[in-house]
């Protein structure tokens, strides 16, 4: 079914192109389908036997028919404009573009796509280099089972880079495509000879649209012909454009019928999923894009448990990604595993090792892949050897003191009972956080002198936590500064508002050592005295509180809109220990609201001077600070201005410390002229990899999968209906089926 027309590809080599037919179904949204055209018509133009056929499905929106004859008049016949004269929906309107010539081949595209210059040569190379290859799909940034980089996930385009340089970089070497279950009708390329067999996609079905293309690959299936996606082709896909609130109904019915006709069907696109044959392929293109970018490299060393520390490298990572890479190395399951990956990789795009010999593994690879900084923001979980890692990369390693941890293990400083003591400090016994069993604190402290030696300098992010940490250790180099936050705070204070009853505000998540227990305390003795406050924890304790509203788990970009959702008139914090930073401060300064803090930590200098503020002396007992409470609401209630205290340090501060100086400190990329030892290097990890044991539903849910794939078994499952099947492994864990199956 070739026509013998000669074209030039992107890698300028002569090639022989089919007739093809690029169908682009259009109802609504002119500016997206103007883009989409304008990516996809240069490489139409450059094929003879090439035509884009869009077909406007009797488009609610008056300018789409303009635009489309001006985008015809631009590319004249080579852009065919065809008009439907009633929404047919979108399954009809594409095989109406299927049916425009019985003798091309096609590329079903979505209106909400954008395309690198050279997509349609490399997907006709792409196509035919497997004789059984029925449909072809390319990588995307939103499209389930080709998503890249993290799989079957939501992604933002790699590093913010544009989409040609993309494209640069992926077709700089070849990839083997991957057999899959089905393609994605987003970019689906689709051979003549597979419609002939197959027949065009269901319109008595899938009308609609979702599941037409499922449907088609898998009548495809059935008659030899396969479906593949592609390494070597991004494309970007706006998604959730085209059906809008329809969008979940229609996948519940495209589950049904799908399930219904090919009962092995869901159980395929989980194996699939399981499997994920495309990780080391998409392994392979970021670390491409890494070496393309040609970027300093930061490795962050963190302890993978959330909190403040997460926070941090998240938005150190965030807002310098156009200034360089940065790659997280972090304990995993306990510490008998040590993973490896970029700053916003999921499960499918982290690497699993050993512990014991992990590092062995992972020092070439970082190598190869040009490290300039070793950051480490903690040591809890890695072994003495796993801290001199920018000593043997023969680059500079450095430490942000996120807590107390190396003192004595004890990361708050707290005793038993949760309180930090300045008269104790690292002598206060907190059975929460135990020294290794026959070690004193005192060697504890020199095996991580040690460590601080070896760091170029220190990080503390307030003058507080320097004070603290400077009492036990030799610290030569030093910085002071805050941590780089994405956040905009508000400098003007919200006028308070006289009321009958106020509702105190506190955020977070509360330990015993945030005060947890205070707060209970602090509630109880309100409704005893039957004082005009409230409380609301937005956020969670580590245990029930009583006469406390509690909203629960939140995301970081809410707790602002939630704060004012609960009306909130002040911030309390009732920490019992000297909090180095506190995320949670930040979002309370956000939101212009009077707060109250404890006189310790990053508390007193980072409200110095502050208007509405009170800080209340530390250590403190419930009736003392009720009394603080009453005092402070009094005050705002008479108008008068209650500020913080000024704070006075010798100690200098650098605010744009992230800004500049923190770049300087990474230094200059490395030049890395051999792309062959990062990958070979990436490779080695990857057959490394380990597998991770799983908790005890998940350990179910694992036994379960062979008893449920099992192909004698599945008329009984194809009796119980896809969302009760569904919820029952909801049931046993929230994470993604391809996160608990794969073994790594």
């Amino acid at each position: 079914m070739l026509e013998q027309t000669v074209g030039i590809d992107c890698r300028n080599k002569p090639t022989t192109f089919p007739k093809i037919v690029v169908v682009v179904p259009v109802y609504l949204n002119v500016g997206l389908t103007r883009a989409c055209l304008a990516s996809a018509m240069p490489a139409v133009m450059r094929i003879p036997g090439a035509k884009l056929v869009a077909i406007n499905d009797a488009s609610p929106e008056s300018a789409m028919t303009e635009m489309l004859a001006l985008e015809e008049a631009r590319w004249p016949g080579k852009l065919i404009t065809l008009e439907n004269e009633t929404n047919l929906g979108f399954v009809k309107t594409a095989n109406k573009g299927i049916q425009y010539d019985f003798s091309a081949d096609v590329v079903l595209l979505n209106n909400d796509v954008i395309l690198p210059d050279f997509w349609l040569e490399r997907l006709v190379e792409e196509i035919h280099t497997h004789a059984d290859a029925g449909t072809i799909t390319p990588l995307s940034n939103n499209t389930t089972i080709s998503s890249f980089p993290n799989f079957m996930k939501e992604n933002t385009v790699p590093f913010e880079l544009d989409l040609e340089r993309i494209d640069e970089t992926f077709r700089a070497r070849s990839l083997d495509p991957v057999e899959a279950p089905t393609g994605i009708g987003f970019c689906l390329y689709i051979r003549r000879g597979c419609i002939e067999e197959v027949g065009a996609l269901d319109e008595n079905s899938f009308g609609t649209g979702y599941g037409e293309e499922n449907d088609f690959c898998q009548r495809a299936l059935r008659k030899g012909w396969k479906s593949y996606i592609t390494p070597n082709l991004y494309v970007y896909h706006r998604g959730g454009v085209s059906f809008q609130s329809q969008r979940d109904e229609r996948i519940r019915h495209a589950d049904q019928v799908l399930n219904r006709r090919y009962p092995s069907y869901h159980i395929d696109i989980q194996a699939f999923v399981v499997k994920d044959t495309l990780r080391l392929s998409r392994l392979r293109r970021y670390f491409d894009l890494v070496q393309c970018r040609n970027l300093p490299v930061v490795l962050h060393v963190s302890h993978g448990l959330g909190g403040g520390v997460d926070q941090h490298i998240q938005d150190l990572a965030q807002r310098s990604t156009q200034r360089m890479t940065s790659l997280i190395l972090r304990p995993e399951h306990g510490g008998s595993v040590i993973s490896i990956g970029a700053w916003d990789a999921d499960a499918s795009m982290r690497i699993f090792l050993n512990m014991k010999d992990g590092l062995d593994l992972i020092l070439p690879f970082l190598k190869a892949v040009g490290v300039n900084l070793v950051h480490f923001h903690h040591t809890l979980g890695f072994p003495l050897n796993f801290l001199s890692i920018g000593t043997q990369l023969n680059v500079r390693q450095i430490f942000t003191c996120h807590d107390f941890y190396l003192i004595n293990s004890n990361p708050t400083l707290t005793n038993e009972h949760g309180l930090f003591d300045f008269n104790t400090l690292d002598k206060a016994s907190n059975p929460l956080y135990p020294l290794p069993k026959g070690m004193s604190a005192e060697v504890w402290r020199l095996r991580h002198q040690d460590f601080i030696n070896k760091c170029a300098f220190i990080i503390f992010p307030s003058h507080s936590t320097y004070e603290i940490f400077s009492k036990f250790f030799k610290i030569k180099y030093f910085v002071v500064a805050y941590h780089a936050e994405l956040t905009v705070f508000e400098k003007n204070s919200k006028p308070f508002k006289y009321k009958d009853f106020y509702t105190v505000g506190v955020l977070g998540a509360l330990s015993r050592e945030k005060g947890a227990d205070l707060l209970e305390a602090l509630a109880k003795l309100a409704k005893k005295n039957k004082i005009n406050v409230k409380f609301t924890l937005i956020g969670y304790a580590y245990r029930t509180l009583k006469n406390i509203k509690t909203i629960g788990q939140y995301k970081n970009n809410q707790i602002n809109k939630i704060i004012d959702q609960e009306n909130c008139d002040i911030i309390l914090f009732p920490a019992l220990w000297p909090e180095t930073y506190s995320y949670t401060l930040s979002s309370a300064i956000t939101s212009g609201l009077p707060i109250m803090a404890p006189s310790i930590g990053s508390f007193p200098e980072r409200l110095a001077a502050r208007h509405n503020t009170h800080i209340y002396k530390h250590p403190t007992s419930t009736e003392m600070l009720m009394q603080d409470l009453c005092f402070f609401l009094s005050k705002l209630e008479s108008g008068k201005d209650a500020r913080a205290p000024i704070f006075i340090t010798e100690l200098p501060l650098l605010k744009n410390y992230y800004d500049n100086k923190y770049y300087n400190d990474v230094g200059s990329a490395k030049e890395l002229k051999d792309s062959s030892a990062l990958q070979s290097s990436l490779t080695a990890l990857f057959l490394a990899q380990i597998y991770i044991k799983r908790g005890g539903r998940e350990k179910f849910l694992r036994m379960l999968w062979p008893v449920y794939s099992h192909p004698k078994l599945q008329f009984f499952f194809n009796l119980i209906p896809h969302r009760l099947k569904r919820n029952f492994k909801r049931l046993l864990s929230n994470k993604p089926l391809h996160d608990l199956m794969r073994r790594n």
